[in-house]
């Protein structure tokens, strides 16, 4: 959850209902607000809730199997709560790709950290130009080609797991080998752990930077990037 310094704009909320195309509410939905740690699904009455979020511009994203994602762009003000409604349309079946071109805008000032990254050679990287050569239908797909890397099905949800081992986790009383969760991060801001690695479109992606574990790492990487002792995948959005 966000936190507001004193002396700084009164926090910003939203609260919102997911429904399906017959006006029913959708029950399980996840919703995350992209570039902030805050992540929920929505209850029996298909609402949901966000507060204490800086004041600003966000991408939310909703995802629920079997239905097409969504992601929108809110505006939210201080001490101003922000209402929606989404409906979300069953997934339709996937047909042969349609390729576009679009002309990239300028790197933006964030971006110049992640070319200088891949300039260096350390790590692996997917350009906007790989992506749209690629034309994916979600990042996931794209992921299974970097060498360091597989993708694990989680109940419906993908994850990149490294390929260095396994690690041990505390289950039932007694500790046993699992997969090695590697952390996600969008645009500096480390996700919650668990949430799917295609919750951003990659038409919304400008770039990814993966790492197989702390030794490759960047620094700057490295100090905000807790608990990626399995490695870090990096993502950057055009926004």
């Amino acid at each position: 959850m966000a936190r507001i310094a004193s002396g700084q704009a009164a926090p910003a909320a939203i609260s919102g209902v997911v429904i399906g195309t017959d006006g029913r509410p959708l029950v399980d939905v996840e919703v995350v607000v992209i570039r902030t740690s805050q992540t929920t699904t929505t209850q029996a009455g298909g609402d949901f809730h966000f507060d204490s979020i800086v004041p600003g511009t966000y991408l939310v994203t909703m995802r629920l199997i079997g239905y097409s994602p969504v992601m929108i762009k809110l505006e939210l003000r201080s001490g101003i709560t922000t209402l929606i409604t989404q409906s979300l349309v069953r997934a339709a079946p996937i047909l042969d790709t349609v390729t576009t071109v679009a002309t990239m805008p300028p790197a933006t000032s964030r971006l110049r950290d992640f070319e200088r990254r891949r300039a260096n050679g350390v790590g692996s990287f997917l350009t906007r130009d790989d992506i749209e050569r690629r034309n994916p239908v979600a990042l996931s797909v794209m992921l299974r080609s970097v060498p360091s890397l597989d993708i694990i099905d989680s109940l419906g949800t993908p994850l990149p797991v490294s390929r260095r081992g396994v690690t041990v986790r505390r289950i039932g009383g007694s500790l046993r080998p699992a997969p090695c969760v590697m952390r996600v991060m969008v645009d500096g801001m480390l996700q919650p752990g668990g949430q799917s690695i295609d919750a951003i479109p990659p038409l919304e992606i400008a770039g990814v930077e993966v790492y197989a574990g702390p030794a490759t790492m960047p620094r700057e990487l490295v100090t905000s990037a807790e608990g990626s002792y399995c490695g870090l995948v990096v993502i950057w959005t055009r926004g």
